[in-house]
């Protein structure tokens, strides 16, 4: 996936006189209480289930609503200098960074409920297994092992997005409990 995306950038770098503007904005907020998400989350049998390699307190997560990044592309793409020059650019936006033990204690809050919170192991464990999942499922069979592989990148610290571009003159960041109270309202998650 991530691939992909270097590929086009560097087509459009060697082949085209068009300047794209990039937009990173870490995990969606939609998928942070997902198996896809950090913890890999799960309703359970009795009450909900996170679990972590390593430590669930020092891996950063950036993650970001749809809604504070539809509002910020628009302020992008309508008041960078560099796009505006047609330049392009690379922007880096986040409504939050959060760690395992952060998204569980929200949650809780919010929904007033427990969560499970289990370490499965070390980072090298992790990695491990991201190894075989990657030897028996292939490169096509990425999506089944694309949460361990996001779990590797986070836990090295290489997802922390760093340099974030600050749009707050027309939309403040959505706080993650702001986000899940919203969700809950809608019904959207119990």
């Amino acid at each position: 996936h991530y691939n992909n995306h270097i590929a086009f950038e560097h087509q459009i770098a060697t082949t085209s006189p068009l300047r794209p503007v990039y937009i990173f904005s870490g995990l969606f907020a939609d998928l942070l209480y997902t198996p896809y998400g950090p913890g890999a989350f799960s309703k359970g049998s009795q009450r909900p289930e996170m679990c972590y390699y390593g430590d669930g307190d020092s891996n950063k997560w950036p993650w970001s609503t749809q809604d504070d990044v539809a509002e910020w592309t628009i302020d992008i793409l309508l008041h960078a200098p560099g796009v505006l020059a047609g330049d392009g650019g690379y922007f880096k936006i986040r409504s939050g960074v959060t760690t395992i033990t952060e998204l569980a204690t929200t949650y809780e809050k919010v929904f007033q409920t427990s969560i499970d919170v289990t370490r499965k192991g070390t980072l090298r464990d992790l990695e491990e297994r991201l190894a075989g999942l990657r030897k028996v499922k292939g490169r096509a069979g990425y999506f089944e092992y694309m949460g361990e592989a996001a779990a590797v990148v986070a836990s090295k610290g290489l997802w922390e997005n760093t340099d974030v571009t600050v749009l707050d003159q027309f939309r403040h960041p959505t706080s993650l409990e702001e986000y899940l109270s919203g969700e809950k309202t809608a019904g959207r998650m119990a």
